[in-house]
């Protein structure tokens, strides 16, 4: 059985994810993240100047700061 929450309200079965080709790497919402969760990949998007971040999912608190502070949309949460 897949464990995860069709409301996106169950804390401990979502996940929050950054969509590595809408990022823009400014990381605003790694400064946020009070789990140090967010870092920086190697992948740079086309077009794109800076490497992308990515959630490391065993770090993170499911706080949702990211998604508050990411002006460019690319975090959601599954």
């Amino acid at each position: 059985m897949d464990k995860k929450c069709p409301a996106g309200v169950c804390k401990n079965l979502i996940q929050y994810y950054i969509d590595q080709d809408t990022c823009i790497g400014c990381g605003i919402c790694a400064k946020k993240c009070p789990a140090e969760a967010i870092v920086r990949t190697d992948y740079v998007a086309p077009g794109h100047k800076l490497a992308s971040m990515k959630i490391d999912t065993s770090k993170c608190v499911k706080c949702g700061a990211c998604v508050a502070t990411c002006k460019f949309k690319a975090i959601s949460k599954k």
